[in-house]
């Protein structure tokens, strides 16, 4: 893993953090240019400077709190779960937008946070090195669990099971969201869903659609993530049921909308496909 290092300075009541870019380091411009053409909301905003000697990626983290400071305080599940969900989501619509993940610095001490929202901003740099800067998603979230501090007036079988699921053969980010939000309907915390969003990290509103083609399936298997049962086929319809990565269902018809009629533990619902094996 390649080492990084930053130099902090204030100008005036402003703070900022500069990258010095070496001779091993390749600028991607492509990746430069939309993040400063786009802005996108994952990302603080880069500021490319350059002098005789060298160029600099550089950006402003004025009153900004570090996903470090954050978890030194206390948290209830609500804030936690929040957290992982909008990293792992973050994280996904970074990939939509087509900027490398391995350009993300996934390191607590560069990952800000905005305490109200729960929502967090990275810092990007955009170079190609022979070193790899990414660290795994996994580790990350391992040792952030590991790292927060928790309401221990709260139940913390939630932290378990997220843990179990992490140390998983499974886990990948969707996942991750999948299981954070089933947590939050168990423990009746209200959350908004993510809104689908296409490559270009456009939110996608669908027009009336005629009914969905539907074909036979009578087979058992199992769920490949934990998995909301929802009542119809639409994330805005009633969970009747949470089923845990790994359980058996029975997959009834399957539909070309990306939707499959499933039995469960006796209750008849709808759940994705992608999330059956």
């Amino acid at each position: 893993m390649r080492t990084f290092n930053f130099r902090a300075r204030n100008i005036g009541e402003e703070k900022y953090l500069s990258y010095t870019m070496g001779e091993d380091c390749e600028l991607d411009e492509d990746v430069l240019d939309y993040c400063q053409d786009n802005a996108p909301e994952e990302l603080i905003e880069i500021i490319y400077e350059e002098d005789d000697d060298y160029d600099y990626l550089t950006y402003q983290i004025t009153g900004k709190t570090s996903l470090e400071e954050y978890i030194a305080q206390e948290h209830d599940c609500e804030s936690v779960l929040l957290i992982l969900r909008n990293v792992a989501q973050e994280m996904i619509s970074l990939k939509e937008q087509a900027i490398p993940l391995s350009y993300v610095l996934l390191n607590r001490g560069f990952i800000y946070v905005d305490a109200e929202k729960k929502t967090v901003q990275f810092l990007c740099l955009p170079i190609e090195s022979k070193g790899a800067l990414s660290v795994e998603f996994k580790s990350f979230v391992r040792q952030l669990l590991a790292n927060m501090k928790y309401d221990v007036e709260e139940d913390l079988n939630y932290v378990g099971k997220l843990l179990t699921y992490i140390n998983g053969d499974n886990f990948n980010l969707r996942g991750l969201i999948g299981l954070a939000e089933a947590l939050m309907e168990e423990e009746g915390i209200s959350f908004e869903e993510a809104g689908a969003i296409d490559a270009d990290g456009v939110e996608v509103v669908s027009a009336e659609e005629e009914a969905p083609a539907a074909e036979a399936q009578n087979r058992e298997t199992r769920v490949t993530e934990s998995v909301n049962i929802r009542s119809e086929a639409s994330t805005d319809s009633d969970r009747i049921a949470l089923a845990y990565q790994g359980d058996a269902i029975t997959q009834i018809e399957s539909y070309d909308n990306g939707w499959s009629k499933v039995e469960y533990k006796g209750e008849s619902g709808y759940v994705k496909t992608e999330f059956l094996e």
